[in-house]
């Protein structure tokens, strides 16, 4: 972390060309944050039917947060449980890389069709 962010609360540092920030609150206490969705996104639609995919920070007791998965399956997709997805990702994407959590369903989108990372934030906290 770098002198600012251990210093002022609220401060971030960058850590490492990951998409990894490191995050201090008010009383010091240091939170990972993961941002890393576009290449999760591109692994995951080349390694099956995927239409779309989206990944967030889900809140982990132990990690501070870890990735959680939001995936819309083509309609002629074949069955895909998300144990198959965790695995394959395992075997392609560093062990904190890998989402922990996968969710199927529609993802909600602003009218000009992007996707509202702030609702999939609430869905992956209430999980």
């Amino acid at each position: 972390m770098n002198e600012t962010a251990s210093r002022v609360p609220g401060a971030a540092a960058a850590v490492g060309a990951e998409g990894v920030l490191l995050r201090s609150d008010e009383n010091g206490v240091a939170t990972l944050t993961l941002n890393r969705p576009r290449q999760f996104n591109a692994i995951s639609m080349a390694m099956l039917d995927a239409m779309e995919a989206a990944v967030v920070a889900r809140p982990d007791p132990k990690w501070g947060e870890t990735p959680c998965a939001f995936v819309v399956l083509k309609a002629d997709a074949k069955p895909v449980s998300p144990g198959d997805i965790i695995a394959w990702c395992r075997g392609h994407l560093a062990g904190f890389k890998v989402p922990k959590t996968v969710v199927f369903g529609e993802l909600p989108k602003t009218s000009t069709g992007k996707i509202q990372k702030f609702e999939l934030r609430e869905r992956a906290r209430d999980l």
